[in-house]
């Protein structure tokens, strides 16, 4: 078989599992092997299966259902366009950023994608210099400012997958996760709030919106009560949206962990509830139970997963979608479902 039409397979084979659509050019070495040491193993043991576009052609064009589109006709190309020639191998086109890999200098160049995005940008920066100095921070190199482009290390270490980590116990890899969002929340002071005033700001961003349907109301009201159980919530500095998929392991056991655009101040648990529910909505073979997560906290386990569910069932509004707020509380009801096979009082 031509090398070519191998790399062809690869991307064909890999890319269609990821949540992002990602341009490379498969006749680049590089870019092939990218794809297979980044990307396998969260393909092997997630349960997603949407199939998206792909690069197959060295032009740096993808293939649809549909039709072929070149990465020049994206909406957004303007952004990316400084950057093109610095290397055209792989091209991840996220959420919020233009991932551009640079092999030759072992960098990724993130470029946001529209200045509406600014806070996201803002975050990702705080965050990384407040934590610079520990192991699991990938290495910030340079920041642009004024084009919100920003280099970093490139991460090249083995993705989080909970069936390579057999070997690992599951009480000291709890132990490990704690620790990270221990040193995470004393990089700045915690925020010590009354519960009452908290709950009463997070479901009034909720039901003050005329999206807010008869079941979003129910729902949000009884995660209230429940969580109206804690005096008091301490808000932490905290990721934000710390997934198994955000960690990379090293093959001496150090961790990096990436994504800190979400960052900010949220309940001190919100990290590590976040890992869990993650981990059982993601993965087919869990690591860590909540309990194992939670067991020193001394506060009532329903009232603080109440609390996140309550947390995250205001981001369709703080991302001014709040049309999405009705499917947004149908999903986090399942997830609040799973959660009550170890918190049995989880009302759901």
């Amino acid at each position: 078989m031509p090398l070519s039409k191998q790399r062809n397979d690869i991307g064909t084979s890999l890319i269609r599992f990821l949540s992002y659509p990602v341009f490379f050019d498969p006749e680049s070495p590089r870019a092939a092997g990218y794809v297979m040491e980044h990307f396998w193993a969260i393909r092997s043991c997630t349960r997603t299966r949407r199939l998206l576009k792909f690069l197959v052609d060295p032009a740096i064009r993808r293939a649809g259902k549909r039709d072929r589109e070149r990465l020049a006709d994206h909406p957004r190309f303007d952004r990316l366009r400084p950057y093109f020639e610095v290397n055209t191998e792989v091209v991840i086109d996220a959420r919020r950023f233009f991932r551009v890999i640079d092999f030759d200098r072992r960098e990724v160049i993130n470029i946001l994608k529209s200045d509406d995005l600014k806070a996201y940008y803002d975050n990702e920066l705080t965050a990384r210099r407040r934590l610079s100095g520990l192991e699991f921070i990938p290495r910030l190199i340079e920041t642009d400012e004024e084009k919100k482009v920003f280099r970093e290390e490139y991460v090249c270490e083995r993705p989080f997958k909970s069936g390579s980590l057999r070997d690992l116990d599951p009480v000291t890899f709890a132990d490990r996760l704690k620790e990270i969002v221990r040193q995470v929340r004393n990089s700045a002071p915690v925020r010590p709030v009354g519960a009452g005033d908290y709950l009463a700001g997070l479901t009034g961003e909720i039901l003050s919106r005329p999206e807010a349907d008869e079941q979003v109301r129910r729902y949000v009201r009884l995660w209230e009560e429940s969580a109206s159980r804690l005096d008091r919530v301490e808000l932490a500095f905290s990721h934000g949206d710390f997934r198994p998929d955000q960690l990379f392991f090293a093959r001496d056991g150090s961790v990096r962990i990436i994504d800190w655009e979400n960052s900010g101040y949220f309940s001190r648990h919100r990290d590590l509830i976040g890992f869990y529910v993650n981990e059982r909505w993601l993965y087919r073979n869990p690591v860590v139970s909540l309990e194992s997560l939670l067991e020193a906290s001394g506060r009532p386990l329903e009232a603080v997963c109440s609390l996140f569910l309550l947390e995250l069932a205001t981001v369709p509004v703080r991302i001014g979608r709040p049309s999405l707020l009705p499917v947004s509380i149908s999903s986090l009801r399942k997830v609040a479902k799973r959660m009550s096979r170890e918190i049995p009082g989880l009302e759901y």
